[in-house]
């Protein structure tokens, strides 16, 4: 009866329904095998997102690999068969489509049941535009069965043993004419010329003849694909998301940009969109002409972009800056490449990024804009001309009047809620200085903040004018520099501490807050949950003077005693009494910083530490001028705190087993260290301690090549 009831329970289809969200697509493919019921419900589930970059699929890819077209036909292996029968059969359950295989587009295009995809993503940059797709998985989890949810017989090659040793497939090759149940092509039958009819322009003749389509068979794949790759798009107007990379790995490229507008105009539920290749940020007014539901939208960071070859003609009577894109909420102005014409100065220029003019511009012209992403953000003083100067601009198209920098609307930028802004590339040696006070000064709203770069006039107007900030992180590549050997350049950094009320995440490993400025006033950021910042110009002893005190606290055992200190002291000579006068106000100086950090009743990830990257030295360096973190110091004080991360990488502390037996009762849901390495035996005591949590060190010896030391200028040269 008990089996019956339960037998009854395991197959109710909410039930199971319910229990497909926390199931891997192994899981779900097991599932899918159980009874009929199951197969019914799990395999919508199983088929509800696709990504040919796992490594199940990209098995799948590698036996698909051999595909060739031929003046005869089209050959292909019978894993490629299996793999279109299986898109026809179950193509309309896919909702996500993530694919970087042009046979993939070509395939679930074709297939004409994959109509009911709301988010769509395409990178072809990894791919050739001929239709082959190199796939160099190595040791895949999943077998064929992932594909079709079932037993696929007709799949079955004979060799099981195939599927599953990948080092040596032997791949039965078939033609479509031995596949009658499977409604293929002919060798140039699938081409729509009535749909596309001018609208793809002959591929250019490349400046490299190795990667040009030669015969008449690659030139006709290569116009298929990029049929297939537009009728994918247009096959799914429900589209929700749509991300298009790498569009110039296709031979046939589109005459005008008409003709993505005319698309998109077709998706009346797209919200975000990123296609680089065809829409500028010039031309963002026209898309909310054609898709007025996109509030996300990605745009290449390029020279220019509103100068010259700009598609938007506006009349007279409507000059440009009054025509508004209302529902944009999200701008990302991304770094994008261009590989058309494979001219190097021509790349080079694309590194070119929006100056604050332009920054102006588009909070002037999206109202509504709560999200901004920069990249490659220029300042108007570099050699780059701005986008919005006269001499780049049409004579359809009005400059940027002055009035809008020199006296801004009050309501300028008072929906911006988060900035992501990072500076061009930088080298060793070269340090470009991005200035956002200006800019910074007409965000009141702003909540978040990630930036490569922030000078002590941004710092400035981030404490004065942006009271709401609750994140702020500073972007850097680590491999450039080591920080322990360069000397952090923002002296101010503490103005964020005692002026924003609402900050709860600070991440500035690369910054510092000097101790005096950190006792001096109380901190306002009582919320912080998330603080990575180094602490220094802590008065520690040096060596010899910890040995001289050691000295005196062995002879002068009631030293520590403070009845008896002033006795201690008149026994002592004037370098003595010197070193045990420092000692004291290096204890007091740390107590209140210690005082300082326990208000912080939120913190839950406390990193005063530091990322080494050693170049000359294959041990890391230590700095004396940082928190002990000795109990005798004061790091009682921080019991209070319910931290899950405890970071001091770099730092010269004196972490003894009593220490750490305090942390491993203090702070029980601590989870991660990092500043004890594996050479510590204090590691090894908190192991023993606390095995749960995991130990990490940034330290990394990453020697330089021979050339980069004679010929560059390192910062911790100096």
């Amino acid at each position: 009866m008990a089996k019956t009831a339960c037998s009854r329970t395991i197959n109710i289809p909410e039930l199971l329904d319910f229990i497909s969200f926390y199931l891997s697509p192994a899981d779900l493919l097991t599932c899918v095998q159980v009874n009929s019921q199951w197969h019914h419900v799990f395999i919508p589930k199983l088929w509800h997102t696709i990504d040919d970059t796992q490594n199940s699929w990209k098995r799948v890819l590698l036996g698909c690999q051999n595909r060739n077209l031929t003046s005869l036909l089209l050959t292909v292996t019978k894993k490629e068969l299996c793999l279109r029968r299986a898109f026809t059969k179950y193509g309309h359950f896919i909702r996500r489509l993530r694919v970087h295989s042009s046979l993939l587009v070509d395939i679930a295009s074709f297939s004409g049941m994959c109509t009911q995809i709301t988010d769509l993503e395409v990178d072809l940059s990894g791919s050739r535009s001929d239709g082959w797709s190199y796939c160099s998985g190595s040791m895949f989890t999943l077998d064929h069965r992932l594909l079709s949810g079932d037993n696929t017989d007709d799949c079955n090659d004979g060799n099981d043993g195939d599927f599953k040793n990948v080092r040596n497939p032997s791949w039965v090759q078939s033609t479509i004419e031995a596949t009658a149940d499977l409604p293929m092509p002919g060798p140039f039958g699938y081409m729509e010329p009535a749909r596309f009819k001018d609208v793809f322009e002959s591929p250019p003749k490349s400046k490299f003849p190795h990667m040009e389509a030669t015969t008449e068979e690659e030139l006709r794949e290569g116009l298929v694909l990029t049929q297939r790759y537009w009728g994918l798009i247009l096959a799914n107007p429900g589209l929700h998301r749509l991300h298009l990379t790498g569009h110039c790995a296709l031979q046939w490229r589109v005459q005008s940009t008409d003709f993505f507008f005319k698309v998109l105009s077709t998706l009346k539920e797209l919200r975000d969109l990123c296609a680089c290749d065809h829409v500028q940020l010039n031309q963002l007014w026209r898309l909310y002409e054609v898709a007025p539901s996109v509030e996300t939208v990605t745009v290449p960071s390029a020279k220019g972009l509103f100068g010259v070859g700009g598609s938007i003609t506006v009349s007279g009577d409507h000059p440009w800056q009054t025509v508004k894109n209302l529902a944009i909420k999200t701008l990302r102005i991304a770094r994008a490449l261009t590989y058309d014409t494979y001219d190097v100065d021509e790349l080079l220029i694309q590194f070119c990024g929006p100056t604050l003019q332009d920054a102006l511009a588009i909070l002037s012209q999206l109202p509504n804009l709560e999200n901004l992403t920069m990249m490659d953000y220029a300042d108007d003083n570099n050699y780059i001309t701005s986008f919005f100067s006269s001499s780049s601009i049409t004579s359809s198209h009005a400059p940027l009047p002055t009035s809008l920098v020199a006296l801004p609307p009050p309501e300028l930028g008072s929906t911006l809620k988060t900035l992501y802004v990072s500076e061009r590339g930088n080298f060793i040696g070269i340090n470009f200085v991005t200035e956002l006070a200006p800019l910074l000064r007409h965000l009141p709203n702003l909540q978040e903040l990630r930036t490569s770069n922030l000078t002590h006039e941004s710092i400035k107007a981030l404490a004065t004018s942006c009271k709401a900030l609750e994140v702020l992180e500073w972007i850097r590549d680590p491999t450039f520099y080591s920080i322990l050997n360069s000397s952090p350049n923002h002296k101010n950094v503490h103005l964020l501490l005692v002026s924003c009320p609402n900050l709860r995440v600070f991440k500035g490993v690369d910054q510092h807050v000097n101790a005096n400025d950190m006792i001096r006033e109380p901190l306002a950021c009582q919320m912080m949950e998330i603080f990575r910042c180094r602490i220094v110009g802590v008065v520690r002893l040096t060596k010899d003077e910890q040995t001289t005190l050691n000295n005196i606290l062995a002879s002068h055992p009631t030293f520590q005693r403070e009845n008896d200190a002033p006795g201690v002291l008149s026994m002592l000579s004037e370098k003595e009494r010197a070193v045990v006068q420092k000692h004291l106000r290096s204890r007091e100086q740390q107590r209140q910083v210690y005082e300082r950090l326990a208000s912080l009743q939120c913190l839950k990830h406390l990193d005063i530490g530091f990322e080494i990257q050693e170049y000359l030295s294959h041990e890391p360096r230590r700095t004396l001028d940082t928190l002990e973190l000795s109990l005798e110091s004061g790091l009682g004080q921080l019991g209070s705190l319910n931290l899950e991360m405890f970071g001091f990488e770099g730092v010269d502390y004196r972490i003894d087993k009593k220490e750490l037996e305090w942390m491993a009762k203090r702070w029980p849901k601590l989870k991660l260290m990092h500043g004890l390495t594996d050479e510590h035996s204090e590691q090894t005591h908190m192991r023993a301690l606390r095995p749960d949590i995991v130990h990490v060190s940034f330290f990394r010896f990453m020697p330089l090549d021979p050339w980069l030391l004679h010929d560059i200028d390192f910062p911790f040269f100096d």
